[in-house]
């Protein structure tokens, strides 16, 4: 069927096109068209190519054809996958060189997990030993790794399965290291590979089950090591803040092995050590806002999570259980937006010290901060500043502030002026976290009355009436 006249290609969109969504369709065609077949009417309808990444002489209709073609294979791929001799074939194609053709093909529709952990798995070991640019080809619409990312964005479940397990952690690790620049800023032509991190979305965020869980642990461990690339961080605060429950453990508990008592209906849940949690937002917090999101979704989940301890329960007197419940909640929650604080606060140190050590006069991470309003921090408040030590995240005594300086000081001069902007951090904002809880307690005035008293670990109880 290569060389197809004009007419021919109108007469196959025309029939494919009738029959989208048809499965039974879909298997009949790609079965009689054998892969070597297909991938040579693709590679016939692809443009040519002249500088890296200018497409030249594409005409729409042949790019809707490759749609439809690839749309059509998406159909066909439950069958597929259980087609032996036809997958051995694909495979064969791709390292006979096909893999980039193949991926104008997996662009289009939502395929089969075991389709696409199968052929994608043998396209990432193809890729380990064959790549030599560590930036991904140059031509992104020639890429079969960026188009195979771009299918598993577009098949959830197939992700989930694709990046879970030992064999899902190593090739996120590949992935990560050999296909993205280096954080925190990397250069190169690699901007194509977003899709990598709308792929690891895909496969943890939006249900919770031992697959997405499991994508989800892989991620946080492989980018604590690592580091975030910026072309991740977008996504992994997207991962973070779509499994706020994993998140809000991992932030309260040192252990990976996560106690969920006291929570209602946890579900599964990702066991997340706090400090590759905690490595992962430090890269994270050169941007405010990244840490902000993180912070709404933390109290969405508070909202929630008191609500749920406390429906269907005993009102005038409260239960003390419950009461109890309540307090031991609200400490938590000061807990794990404390821990989202410090590291916001530790990114403004790291950066002072990054500019003493260049002596320069300004830095651009201080830009960032600088007039920034950090509205939402929130940690206890202790006679000298805690960035140093132990995480602090509770409730007490608060002003509001902001980062406003940008720092343009003398060296001698700099830590002096970073440790008041932290102290400033941590002292700012606590009053939207007690303004949480005592909107909470208007509606729930049985359990506001509760003494605004210390603990034995350093928190102290936000549980209280104005």
């Amino acid at each position: 069927m290569p060389n197809l006249s004009p007419a021919e290609r109108a007469e196959l969109e025309a029939l494919l096109k009738a029959n989208e969504g048809n499965d039974l369709f879909a298997e009949s065609v790609m079965t009689a068209i054998c892969p070597t077949k297909l991938l040579s009417i693709t590679k016939e309808l692809e443009p040519e190519t002249g500088i890296p990444g200018l497409q030249i002489g594409r005409q729409p209709r042949d790019q809707a054809l490759i749609d439809l073609l690839g749309s059509t294979l998406a159909s066909a791929s439950p069958a597929l996958a259980n087609n032996q001799g036809w997958m051995n074939d694909l495979k064969q194609a791709g390292r006979g060189g096909q893999n980039g053709t193949f991926s104008q093909l997996l662009r289009n529709g939502e395929y089969d997990a075991k389709f696409l952990n199968d052929v994608g798995g043998d396209m990432i070991d193809l890729d380990r030993t064959t790549h030599t640019n560590a930036l991904g080809s140059d031509n992104p619409a020639k890429d079969g790794i960026a188009g195979l990312m771009v299918a598993l964005k577009n098949s959830p479940d197939a992700a989930a399965h694709f990046f879970e397990g030992d064999t899902g952690k190593d090739r996120i690790e590949y992935l990560v290291d050999g296909r993205l620049p280096k954080p925190p800023h990397g250069q190169g032509s690699s901007s194509h590979m977003d899709a990598l991190g709308q792929a690891l979305v895909a496969g943890s965020v939006g249900r919770t089950d031992e697959h997405t869980v499991s994508v989800l642990e892989n991620t946080v461990s492989v980018l604590a090591d690592k580091g975030v690339a910026d072309v991740l961080k977008g996504s992994v605060t997207q991962i973070l803040a779509g499994n706020v429950e994993s998140m809000h453990l991992g932030l309260t508990q040192e252990s990976a092995q996560k106690n969920t008592l006291g929570l209602p209906d946890p579900g599964t849940v990702a066991n997340i050590p706090r400090s590759e949690l905690k490595s992962v937002l430090g890269d994270l917090a050169d941007s405010p806002g990244r840490i902000a999101l993180l912070k709404e979704a933390e109290e969405g989940f508070a909202k929630i999570t008191l609500d749920r301890i406390t429906v269907g329960q005993p009102k005038n007197p409260a239960d003390p259980v419950v009461m109890s419940q309540v307090n031991t909640f609200a400490h938590k929650f000061g807990e794990a937006v404390g821990v989202l604080d410090e590291s916001v606060a530790q990114d403004v140190r790291d950066a002072a010290k990054e500019r003493d050590e260049t002596q320069g006069d300004k830095y651009t991470r201080y830009e960032r901060w600088g007039n920034a309003a950090v509205s939402t921090a929130t940690a206890y408040v202790v006679s000298r500043n805690p960035i140093g030590g132990v995480a602090i995240g509770a409730f007490g005594t608060s002003v509001s502030g902001f980062v406003s300086e940008v720092l343009q000081v003398n060296k001698p001069d700099s830590q002096d002026v970073v440790d008041a902007q932290v102290d400033r951090i941590y002292t700012t904002g606590i009053a939207r976290g007690e303004d949480l809880v005592n909107v909470w307690s208007e509606y729930h005035p049985e359990y506001g009355g509760g003494p605004n008293t210390s603990v034995g670990d350093g928190y102290a109880s936000i549980i209280r009436k104005r």
